[in-house]
């Protein structure tokens, strides 16, 4: 819902500006995870507002993969058909 999106969208600025004044750190990781196999852990919406640091141990890397021009323009395309199906993310409704 997109009314819901910008509320979250407004609660983590907020939350992201806290731990600037509090700790002010020279980066911010934010990390929302879905499903299993995208390493949620617990099963109810939640997003970790990360303070970063130089050498900090937190490692956040996958293989990269260069799929090419072709491959990510035919993802852009199935993309942009999804969301025109989806009325409330093309029209900014909620």
């Amino acid at each position: 819902d997109c009314l819901l999106s910008r509320g979250l969208g407004d609660v983590y600025k907020r939350q992201v500006q806290a731990v600037h004044r509090a700790f002010d750190p020279p980066g911010i990781t934010l990390l929302q995870a879905n499903g299993r196999e995208g390493d949620q852990t617990v099963f109810h919406f939640h997003m970790h507002v990360v303070p970063r640091h130089a050498q900090d141990g937190i490692a956040l890397t996958w293989p990269r993969k260069e799929p090419g021009p072709a491959v990510l323009q035919a993802y852009a395309d199935r993309l942009r058909t999804a969301l025109q199906g989806d009325d409330s993310v093309t029209s900014g409704g909620g």
